[in-house]
């Protein structure tokens, strides 16, 4: 059994060092874009944002989560949001055209009172 203790604490470690890393998150002209959520600042959602970026070709590099996260505030400013939080970034995925593309989502979200500097955590479990 002794053997066996060590070797389970060294698989196990890296899946908890996993969940210490911060989520990724972006500012992209003056909007947060994160995989995390505001943990000090209570809000309000306003709705879902998807977007998709696509490459030119099979041979293209995959686009990088910051053009993937540009675009979903992109399609995000009608909203008017403070910020968009628990984005999750998928892909890339194969098209019926010749590239790929690769998808997020997010929730914008609206501050109920001002919030000078955010706090970003880890997204409640679903």
């Amino acid at each position: 059994m002794r053997r066996i203790i060590p070797i389970a604490l060294l698989i196990s470690a890296p899946a908890s060092a996993q969940n210490m890393t911060p989520p990724a998150s972006w500012t992209v002209d003056g909007l947060l874009v994160t995989e995390g959520e505001i943990t000090n600042c209570p809000y309000t959602e306003i709705g879902e944002v998807v977007a998709t970026v696509h490459t030119n070709t099979a041979f293209s590099k995959n686009p990088k989560p910051e053009k993937v996260a540009k675009e979903i505030a992109e399609k995000a400013r009608g909203m008017k949001p403070d910020a968009i939080v628990n984005v999750d970034i998928s892909g890339p995925h194969s098209t019926m055209v010749w590239g790929r593309a690769v998808t997020g989502k997010g929730r914008a979200i609206k501050f109920q009172s001002e919030c000078p500097s955010p706090q970003v955590g880890r997204s409640r479990p679903a």
